[in-house]
């Protein structure tokens, strides 16, 4: 009824008024069963099963995608392990800070080719570069101690190297060379 009079409220065809309300739906587990039809030859010797999604542990538990998610979650948010079984816990999931650790090996392993590629191509295309090493202790291990995490950064792109030493050697090994830095005019500081 209208407010006004008293009188009843139409429809007005085609108008009608937009709101905007943000929420949050958090990643959920899920449980996937792929079907893998299976195939055996007419002599009875052979059995074969159909190749199933590709996985970063072959014949591992985990999609690709899970392992991409915990990367994103402990290296973009900062979140511990420990945490995220918590967190995958609450939501029904339960997994140890092992087998995350486990994915996020598999995933580095898998993505070395690329890691080795990244230096080289930013040097390669780009004119300056910014340069960088932070303290980082080593704690375990016969190479304990100090250590130094560097950042090859770029426009687009960013390189970590992981060194012992920050001498001026260490400085030019990483984005090749020194005469690449004195022709380009890239200032370490």
């Amino acid at each position: 009824t209208c407010p006004q009079c008293g009188g009843s409220l139409q429809e007005i065809p085609g108008e009608f008024e937009d709101a905007e309300e943000v929420d949050i739906d958090r990643a959920k587990p899920i449980l996937r069963i792929h079907k893998r039809k299976k195939y055996a030859c007419q002599c009875r010797k052979c059995l074969e099963t159909a190749i199933g999604p590709p996985k970063l542990i072959v014949g591992g538990r985990y999609a690709t995608h899970f392992a991409a998610h915990i990367a994103v979650e402990k290296y973009d948010a900062g979140l511990p392990l420990e945490r995220s079984c918590k967190l995958l816990g609450r939501l029904g999931l339960k997994v140890t800070s092992q087998a995350l650790f486990d994915q996020l090996w598999a995933m580095a392993c898998h993505l070395e080719p690329t890691y080795t590629a990244l230096r080289p191509d930013i040097v390669a295309r780009h004119g300056f570069l910014n340069m960088d090493e932070t303290p980082w202790p080593l704690l375990e291990g016969e190479k304990a101690g100090r250590w130094y995490i560097w950042a090859l950064v770029a426009s687009d792109a960013v390189w970590y190297g992981f060194d012992p030493s920050r001498s001026a050697n260490t400085a030019g090994r990483f984005p090749v060379s020194y005469t690449h830095l004195r022709a380009h005019e890239t200032v370490l500081d």
